[in-house]
């Protein structure tokens, strides 16, 4: 009886323990951006809320002299199936080229954002006059919301379900490449699902259109209704936006800009084959959510690795190193008599060291004979 009592006494205060856990965490400010509740067809509810991440707020990446700042940015690529192969900061942006698995990530987590940036030089199928290809349209830009990691592979990204996946001017597949039209299309997907538009007025791609205008990209993911809008930098305005889509999830964590690209040339011919060839600049990330958790902003650190100033090399001729001078050397030592000094203490040693043989052999032979 006293024993049931205990176990009792153990399962009440086991269950105590577990409710004021349950109340503790109930009442605590586990910081969510909203609580929006949906009512399902059957009368189920829909929880979309989600925990606010803490950033510096809005963050703006200009690529000033030649470089980013890495608290705040990360930067990776291998090697593609054309070179040179690269992503890196030149005359004031970033250019990635050719490269295998290029990626520009933030080093901060975000929700609810807006995202600005100029996009340009960007590759599209053009031809000679004898209809020759001169360049191969450039692998889809695709800007990622949601990447689990600022160090994730970029194969992981694409695959990743609940992220959000903006493809601009481009396919991601090989399959569905044309020529004519790859540069055409932007899209959006996320969860399985996914809407697509073609652009008209305004186009990355479309040099003759663009007539060396950039193109201003901004996005918007604010309680899961995503929108795109495109202009050139030299309009007053966005306008409408060109794609617009509910998201079956609120995409929270990092932001990436990056494409696949292809490490061999396709069996169809470079037409066929992705590598992703395009400039961006002018980037502008702000935290859009309602009550943000802000941070301080971290302090500028260079992508740059300095390994200190270049060693001061000076070169010392002289002429006694060459062959010819170190080949004649000896001759004229001869002749000054200094190879015969140097040889004469030669002469005496070898004499001495016979003398020292055979005095151990005659002894070992003297031992072998006493025994």
């Amino acid at each position: 009886m006293k024993r049931l009592s205990n176990v009792f006494s153990v399962k009440v205060i086991f269950t105590s323990i577990i409710i004021l856990m349950v109340a503790m965490f109930a009442l605590s400010p586990i910081n969510k951006a909203y609580a929006q509740f949906e009512t399902l067809g059957f009368g189920a509810e829909l929880d979309t809320s989600y925990v606010k991440p803490t950033n510096p707020g809005t963050i703006v990446e200009n690529f000033d002299n030649n470089q980013f700042n890495a608290n705040l940015w990360c930067s990776e690529a291998k090697i593609g199936a054309k070179s040179p192969s690269f992503v890196h900061v030149e005359n004031g942006y970033l250019k990635i080229s050719n490269a295998h698995k290029p990626h520009f990530t933030s080093m901060y987590q975000y929700g609810n954002l807006s995202l600005e940036f100029e996009l340009f030089d960007y590759a599209c199928y053009t031809e000679d006059e004898d209809g020759n290809p001169i360049e191969y349209s450039s692998e889809a830009l695709t800007v990622y919301f949601g990447v689990a990691s600022c160090t994730e592979d970029i194969y992981a990204s694409i695959i990743r379900a609940n992220s959000l996946k903006v493809n601009i001017g481009g396919t991601t597949t090989a399959a569905a490449r044309d020529v004519t039209e790859v540069c055409k299309r932007v899209s959006m997907s996320c969860s399985g699902e996914s809407k697509a538009a073609t652009l008209t007025t305004v186009n990355p791609c479309d040099k003759v259109l663009a007539n060396g205008r950039r193109t201003n990209v901004k996005i918007e993911v604010v309680e899961r209704l995503a929108k795109l809008w495109m202009k050139y930098d030299d309009d007053l305005s966005y306008g409408e936006p060109i794609l617009e889509m509910t998201l079956p999830n609120q995409p929270t964590g990092y932001v990436r800009f990056g494409s696949y690209g292809d490490t061999q040339v396709s069996d169809n011919g470079w037409e066929r084959t992705l590598l992703p060839n395009y400039s961006i600049d002018s980037i502008k990330l702000e935290n859009l959510d309602a009550n943000p958790n802000i941070c301080d902003m971290p302090e500028f650190r260079s992508n740059i690795y300095h390994t200190g100033s270049d060693w001061p090399y000076v070169d010392k001729d002289n002429d006694s190193d060459l062959l010819e001078n170190r080949v004649e050397q000896p001759i004229k030592m001869q002749e000054d008599g200094c190879l015969g000094s140097i040889a004469q203490p030669a002469i005496l040693v070898l004499p001495t060291i016979a003398c020292l043989t055979a005095v151990l052999v005659i002894r070992r032979v003297n031992r072998n004979e006493e025994k």
